[in-house]
């Protein structure tokens, strides 16, 4: 059959992408899914472009081995580590930072204290 396009429903799309219906003809008035009116008035979506977009969704996405809460492969733990690394790294930096700044601070007020010293001394010394 010529022109003949096999399409996903809402709901099936949904499923595929793992939201509501609702989201899926969002998703279309975004103009992030095509669509087109089948014989019976509903909208369906292009299998192909659904999974597609499945996939970009997911790319970033870790898989965790089912009922573990583990993840799957060494690939998938690194990018969980990676993860949690990059989120806790600038609070880590920051709280590093202000121990460097409180240690330096202190420094110099020690250094203040001994120059004084240090020109009391002088000045009792005659010199």
């Amino acid at each position: 059959m010529e022109g003949f396009r096999e399409g996903l429903t809402a709901e099936q799309a949904g499923r595929v992408l793992g939201v509501t219906a609702a989201r899926v003809r969002q998703l279309m008035r975004d103009g992030k899914l095509e669509a087109w009116e089948g014989d019976d008035g509903r909208y369906l979506f292009d299998q192909e472009q659904v999974r597609q977009l499945s996939r970009d969704r997911n790319a970033g996405r870790v898989r965790v081995a089912r009922g573990s809460g583990l993840p799957e492969t060494a690939a998938d733990l690194e990018a969980v580590l990676t993860r949690v690394l990059d989120a806790a790294m600038p609070r880590a930096v920051e709280a590093a930072t202000a121990d460097l700044r409180r240690d330096l601070e202190r420094e110099r007020a020690a250094r203040v204290k001994a120059e004084r010293e240090a020109a009391k001394w002088r000045a009792r010394a005659g010199g």
